[in-house]
């Protein structure tokens, strides 16, 4: 067939076309917007209305329509049929071809297949049987038994020398046959519908106010880009033409609005008649009003120009389309941010869980391991107090046997799923309690993501808070300017004395993500397998050697040595000092806390998704009696031993939770994210290319 695409803006357009329509759909899909777009009937009509058949020897698709028993098989059979006479009118049945004939029995709803008359020649042009049927979804097939008309199934045509080879005729079900809550042929008849060029549609005085039927050709014709229609009326020969007239004005209007007159290319009327409902005779289409209504209706389709009806229609289908495709991307747009907002809350909410697992550190343990690098060294005056020291620890078991643990995240709480939040740790049971941290960390971060909406907390100073929050108001904005129906993500200050600059966070789970959320659920919960994997990670040994952990083993040998250097030499007060050390270190506690500025006597937290505005403070207990210079000398000598043991299992107890739980989440919307960020990227481009070149 011959090309139309020899112009350089129609070929970029075509090119840009395809893409989109594969593009667009597939975004959409990932993502799981709920479009305001048809994005089937969208991807319909860019695939049969414009894209294959702009060439100039393509025939004009003509598909006549109407109401169940309104006899449009029986206009059909007349079209295709009947042979001309002198004056034009084609008025005589070759029955030789009655064989082939639609039904035309007065049962509503007879025909439930599609049914295609064409020219001889047009069945062996190369490529063009394919074309015609790819928008019907079907491979072209002949009809050879007219009782299949009667069953539904694909498409079938019919050979016809007599018909123009520059129209096609087409025969739909009746698409109002059933109730509004299923019509029984409309899918066939919607998919005809919006792959053909110009529409007959044939109503009756009982039909032509008919508000559903009227809805859904006025979606048809005008959903994307206008197509013309040639109305015939059904009607008793004593009513006036200008009554005749009204009423096919009437239609014209609720079809196509105020601008009726330049999309019907001609009225008819028809008169009730037993002969022609009996098929005994063919059904005479008479002119009603001017415009070139005095041709026969297949000379009038015949005078229409295909290719220049398609590109007359192209312009106004090409602006919906663009008009529909930007909406959707920008759907899309919204979509993605909401995406990637819910992965981060996830990654704030394991990083408050990551907090919560450790809660406790083994100050008991880690000391112990400090003082054998210092007595290995100490002069003889130093061993004395230390053994005193120790004697000392277990006489006073008010303070040697508890740690207070004290933990902020973020929001203090009074208590924990585990318990009260006071945690009373000795030197056995460290681990176990640590590990029940552990799991109930675990178990919460696995709740926050089967829960529909994830509640977590960050700070406006944070810089990824700040950028969440932004992304809410954003995509908060979005959904009114694009009339999103779906649930809002929304935050809260919290601005009371105690909790001022943290904010609370609630995001919904991301539609996206429902099938790793339900795979989740469906795998249930291993906590043994959590707390074996943690016992590993968490596990300190007595005495140095002993285990991998070279990098704390190195910051205690160069504290010690630091602290030697500080002592300007050999001062037994000093030393003495250090060595009553062993008195306090099981009361220290630590505490997560919001940071306003540099810590006092802690260190910065950092690598934790949404919480890089905490850090950890050593706690004395109240009855641990130092003065202020002792205790800045206790917090200079642990604090970077704390840092390297946090910083070490803060990445540790993270990796343990991907691994176990939010894995699949970070990879899935990872994936979504990247290809949905390149896709949306051509979208647009394509968007901007079509819509540049149909304007230039």
């Amino acid at each position: 067939m011959e090309s139309a695409k020899a112009d350089p803006d129609v070929e970029k357009i075509y090119e840009a076309l395809p893409r989109l329509k594969e593009m667009l759909p597939r975004v959409a899909q990932m993502l799981g917007v709920s479009s305001s777009v048809d994005i089937r009937r969208w991807e319909n009509t860019i695939r049969t209305r414009v894209i294959p058949r702009f060439s100039s020897d393509f025939p004009l698709l003509v598909a006549i329509c109407g109401g169940g028993n309104s006899g449009k098989s029986t206009l059909f059979n007349s079209l295709v049929f009947a042979e001309p006479r002198g004056d034009g009118q084609r008025q005589v049945y070759d029955r030789t071809a009655e064989a082939f004939f639609s039904p035309t029995k007065a049962t509503a709803g007879l025909t439930r297949r599609v049914l295609l008359a064409l020219h001889l020649d047009l069945e062996t042009r190369e490529g063009f049987m394919d074309e015609l049927f790819k928008p019907l979804g079907a491979f072209p097939e002949l009809l050879v038994d007219r009782s299949e008309m009667a069953d539904q199934g694909p498409p079938r045509f019919i050979r016809r020398g007599g018909l123009p080879r520059n129209i096609v005729l087409m025969d739909t079900p009746d698409f109002d046959v059933g109730t509004v809550e299923r019509f029984l042929n409309r899918d066939q008849a919607e998919r005809v519908l919006e792959a053909c060029d110009v529409l007959i549609y044939l109503f009756t005085n009982a039909t032509y106010k008919n508000r559903e039927s009227t809805r859904f050709l006025k979606e048809v014709l005008t959903g994307l880009g206008q197509r013309n229609s040639v109305l015939v009326y059904r009607v008793t020969s004593v009513l006036p033409d200008e009554q005749v007239l009204s009423h096919a004005q009437e239609v014209a209007k609720n079809l196509y609005g105020p601008g009726w007159p330049e999309h019907v290319l001609g009225v008819y009327r028809t008169h009730e008649s037993d002969e022609v409902a009996g098929g005994n005779r063919p059904m005479s289409l008479l002119p009603v009003g001017d415009k070139d209504a005095a041709l026969p209706v297949i000379e009038l389709l015949q005078r229409q120009n295909p290719l220049r009806l398609r590109r007359e229609q192209l312009r106004t289908t090409l602006k919906d389309l663009l008009d529909q495709s930007r909406l959707t991307a920008e759907e899309a747009e919204c979509s993605l941010k909401e995406l990637v907002l819910y992965r981060d809350s996830i990654r704030v909410a394991q990083s408050h869980c990551v907090l919560k697992a450790l809660e406790v550190f083994p100050f008991e343990q880690v000391f112990k391991r400090l003082q054998e690098i210092f007595e290995s060294t100490a002069p003889w005056y130093v061993q004395w107090p230390t053994t005193m020291g120790k004697g000392l620890r277990n006489a006073w078991e008010g303070v040697a046997n508890v740690v207070k643990a004290v933990v902020e995240l973020i929001q203090p709480k009074e208590t924990s799923s585990a318990g009260t939040k006071v945690l009373h740790v000795d030197e056995t049971s460290y681990l176990e309690t640590a590990l029940d941290n552990v799991e109930d960390a675990a178990g919460e971060l696995r709740q926050d993501i089967l829960s529909e909406e994830v509640k977590t907390r960050t700070s406006r100073t944070d810089e990824d808070g700040r950028r969440m929050i932004e992304s809410i108001d954003w995509i908060k904005q979005e959904h009114g300017r694009l009339k999103i129906s779906s649930r809002l993500p929304d935050y809260e200050y919290r601005d009371t004395e105690r909790d001022r600059g943290r904010v609370m966070l609630l995001v919904g789970a991301h539609r996206a993500l429902n099938a790793v959320r339900d795979d989740l659920k469906q795998r249930g919960w291993d906590s043994e397998a959590i707390r074996e994997q943690a016992r590993l990670i968490l596990t300190i040994p007595d005495r140095a050697g002993e285990d991998q952990d070279s990098r704390l083993q190195r910051e205690l040998e160069k504290e010690a040595l630091e602290f030697r250097e500080r002592m300007g030499g050999w001062s037994k007060a000093q030393e003495a000092f250090f060595a009553m050390l062993g008195l306090v270190s099981p009361s220290l506690g630590i505490a997560y806390v919001l940071a306003t500025g540099d810590p006092i006597g802690g260190h910065a937290i950092t690598g934790l998704f949404g919480l890089h505005d905490l850090a950890a403070v050593l706690v004395l207990p109240g009855g641990a009696k130092m003065d202020e210079v002792r205790s800045s000398q206790i917090n200079r000598l642990l604090v970077p031993i704390q840092t390297v043991w946090f910083e070490e299992r803060k990445q540790q107890i993270g990796g343990l939770f991907e691994k176990e739980i939010t894995g699949p989440i970070f990879f899935e919307a990872g994936c979504h994210t990247e290809e949905a960020r390149n896709l949306l990227v051509e979208i647009n481009s394509d968007i901007a290319t079509i819509e540049r070149n149909a304007n230039g």
